[in-house]
């Protein structure tokens, strides 16, 4: 079959690897297609079948320290976090050809594997700010292995996008608060509010708009309401070890004066990544139906990545190595650019709660109502994803599906 993706264009032909969707969850069984178009003869052993899974994470931490000779000097350092698993690992071979040969002619080899049933979500977490980044990465390959050293293998290479689901589908789409309002510091009460929100739903996609109903009652409060905030908090943990530190200052003699504690293996932010404010309600009055809908569109969502390629992998397995390298980027870019889905593995985690709060704007917010609903955010489709449209001569000899039903699930580095 042909493909206007010059990645499964060569010499010989083509091959290209097309799944029946665009994402799958844990535990679904994967169907899809090999296909090859073959304009000439090409010396080929097999055809193998190639899915990974990685869970990827860096970020840096900045010290000060003070040296241990008499001149009490200070001095900066950073310590450089990273961690990599493998968390999936699938390979098999589709075809043996007999003679060693594919010959010219057109062939789909179906297949189907099991996903293991504990995979994160596909994410692309990156951070400017704090020089942090991680990743949970799946991509499927197929390779017509030529047995020549003159010749390279014919590879087809894309990602492969999967969707964590929530461990409950119960999830609460709504949450109260009630609670007295402060003039300021905690002290001399001057009333009540109440505040009661509630989500359209729990699970989203990066495309969706979040639709809130938020019932304020304000009236038994002496205090005006200034204005409303909605906020998208992300939660990000991640795992790591301490691989190399980097000196900004080298004056150091003992390494003793490196300061590292447990703590520095874990990194745990939150950052409020989209905010809309609504007007507020006046003292002795409540929201009412044209006042308590308010909404985050989730397609909104822009930020800086935080991109380091110092260390990248070598991509040189054929001579479309570097075209393969430029399009997955892309894929990562498309996952990256949009907000990140929630995601729940071994070395990374992504969660995120919609937080609506009132602010009565006292200096120290004792009183402002909150409430907080927890979020499930999927992957999005990639771009790179298509549908292929058989040529109009499109007629492949159609092999024996190969079933595949014991993947191997590993926690393992890699």
């Amino acid at each position: 079959m042909g493909s206007s993706d010059s990645r499964s264009q060569f010499e010989h032909g083509h091959i290209v690897v097309q799944t029946s969707k665009p994402y799958f969850t844990p535990g679904e069984e994967v169907t899809g297609n090999i296909y090859l178009s073959m304009d000439q003869p090409f010396p080929a052993t097999s055809l193998e079948l190639e899915i990974k899974g990685k869970e990827e994470v860096k970020w840096k931490i900045r010290k000060n320290s003070s040296s241990s000779n008499s001149s009490h000097n200070r001095y900066h350092y950073t310590i450089k976090m990273e961690d990599k698993k493998q968390i999936f690992f699938f390979q098999a071979t589709i075809y043996e050809f007999e003679d060693e040969t594919v010959y010219a002619g057109q062939y789909d080899f179906p297949f189907k594997f099991l996903l293991p049933e504990d995979l994160p979500s596909s994410c692309y977490f990156s951070s400017y700010s704090q020089k942090a980044r991680g990743m949970a990465q799946y991509k499927i390959k197929a390779s017509l292995k030529c047995n020549t050293d003159d010749m390279k293998d014919m590879v087809f290479k894309q990602t492969l996008i999967i969707r964590q689901q929530p461990e409950s589908i119960e999830m609460s789409t709504k949450a109260d608060y009630n609670a007295k309002v402060y003039k300021c510091c905690c002290c001399c009460s001057e009333g009540t509010v109440t505040m009661q929100s509630e989500t359209d739903k729990t699970i989203y996609t990066p495309t969706e708009t979040v639709k809130i109903i938020g019932n304020i009652d304000n009236s038994n409060s002496k205090k005006d309401l200034k204005k409303i905030k909605v906020q998208l908090v992300q939660c990000v943990k991640m795992y790591g070890k301490r691989r190399k530190r980097d000196l900004l200052k080298t004056a150091f003699n003992d390494p003793s004066d490196f300061l590292f504690t447990a703590g520095d293996s874990e990194y745990n932010q939150e950052f409020v990544v989209m905010e809309k404010e609504y007007p507020g309600i006046k003292k002795g009055e409540m929201t009412d139906e044209e006042s308590n809908h308010m909404e985050l569109n989730l397609a909104e969502y822009g930020q800086e990545a935080y991109i380091d390629n110092s260390d990248e992998e070598n991509e040189g397995e054929q001579s479309h190595a570097s075209l393969d390298h430029e399009i997955l980027a892309k894929d990562d870019e498309a996952l990256r650019e949009r907000i990140q889905p929630t995601s729940i593995g071994k070395i990374i985690q992504i969660t995120y709660k919609l937080k609506i709060t009132g602010d009565y704007g006292t200096c120290c917010g004792c009183s402002d109502p909150q409430t907080s609903i927890d979020l499930f955010i999927t992957p999005p489709k990639l771009p790179s994803y298509q549908v292929l449209e058989p040529p109009p001569n499109w007629n492949p000899e159609i092999f024996e599906s190969k079933n595949f039903t014991d993947p191997v699930s590993a926690g393992e580095e890699v």
